[in-house]
Parts: C-alpha cells; sequence; structure tokens
C-alpha cells in the first residue's frame, strides 16, 4: 500500500540565517490519516580533518542541549553563494585554526530523516596544518582543537566520547579506509 502526502504547510518560519522552518502535512496510508510535523534546516558541511601524519583534527565544543562539551569535527551551515569547498575551508579555519590543501567530497546523509529534513555533506581536508588561531563564531563556544590518530578516536568512539553522528561517521570511515591500504 502507497503513502500519499497531503497539505503540507508552513507552521513557523526562523528569522535568522540559521533558522528552522517547521512543517506540517497529512499523511496518508490506506484509510489512515494523520497529522505529522517535521523541521527543515539549512544544509550543513562536517569537515574531517586530516594532518600529513595522518592524525584527525577535533574540537571541543559545549553544546547547550546536552550542557557539556563534547568532541567533533569541524561542522558548520552550507552557505548561499559559496561552493561546498569555500564553506568546508571557512569552518575549518575559523573553528579549528587549521587550513588544508586539498578537500574532497565523501558523501551526503540526514541525521534524523523522520522529523527532520538537513542534508549533510561530509568532505575530507587532507594536509592539514595549524596556521592560526581558531575564530569561532560569537554563538560558538569551542574550546581546544586537537590532534588524535584515528586508533584514538576509535577506542574514544567505543568509549562513549564521542557521540556526534558525523563525527562518527568521519572517524569509522577513516578507519575502512586505512584496514584497506
Amino acid at each position: 500500500m502507497k503513502t500519499k502526502t497531503h497539505g503540507k504547510k508552513l507552521i513557523y518560519r526562523g528569522k535568522h540565517r540559521y533558522s528552522t522552518n517547521l512543517y506540517g502535512m497529512w499523511i496518508q496510508k490506506g484509510k489512515e490519516k494523520y497529522w505529522k510535523t517535521y523541521a527543515m534546516v539549512k544544509a550543513g558541511v562536517a569537515v574531517i580533518p586530516l594532518t600529513e601524519k595522518n592524525k584527525i583534527v577535533m574540537i571541543r565544543e559545549y553544546k547547550v542541549l546536552v550542557k557539556d562539551y563534547i568532541w567533533q569535527i569541524p561542522t558548520g551551515y552550507i552557505e548561499k553563494n559559496s561552493s561546498l569547498t569555500q564553506n568546508a575551508k571557512k569552518e575549518l579555519e575559523e573553528e579549528t585554526g587549521y587550513t588544508a590543501t586539498n578537500f574532497k567530497k565523501l558523501f551526503n546523509f540526514y541525521p534524523s530523516m523522520g522529523s527532520l529534513i538537513q542534508k549533510f555533506t561530509i568532505v575530507l581536508a587532507k594536509n592539514a596544518v595549524k596556521t592560526k588561531k581558531a575564530k569561532p563564531e560569537k554563538r560558538e563556544d569551542i574550546g581546544i582543537a586537537k590532534e588524535f590518530t584515528i586508533k584514538e578516536a576509535v577506542k574514544m568512539v567505543e568509549k562513549g566520547k564521542i557521540f556526534h553522528d558525523s563525527t562518527i561517521m568521519g572517524i569509522y570511515y577513516l578507519a575502512s579506509k586505512l584496514r584497506r591500504r
């Protein structure tokens, strides 16, 4: 039996550039019909900074919703009128103070397709080098940027010290690539 949607409706429109829009729609499956709400958020980029020594650069950022600092790779929204690479470079430099010479799109994913529509793109930044002090946006609370071996990063995930979705994907992606060599 095919599911049909009817009457997509904007319930709330955010007022600033990082806004979330909230939508609702009727969903029908057979004779059953129900109202579903979901949020639509700007597309994002997650950067896996990899040094020449094959170390991953991660930041320790305070996340208000979990009320703690977490380890993660640099992430941000994809701004209009700029390329994916430009956004990846900006987030890398802004959040870590590192630059890189080679940026490669790896894959896209949707973090929570049941209630949130946000496309994220994972980008590998090769040859990452610390060049200056990080300058995060005012709304960001970033502690430090630190380099980890891929093995150390995998252990951090396994011990529950990393629980950020794109960071876990990036770490396991790199670990799987290195195993194949």
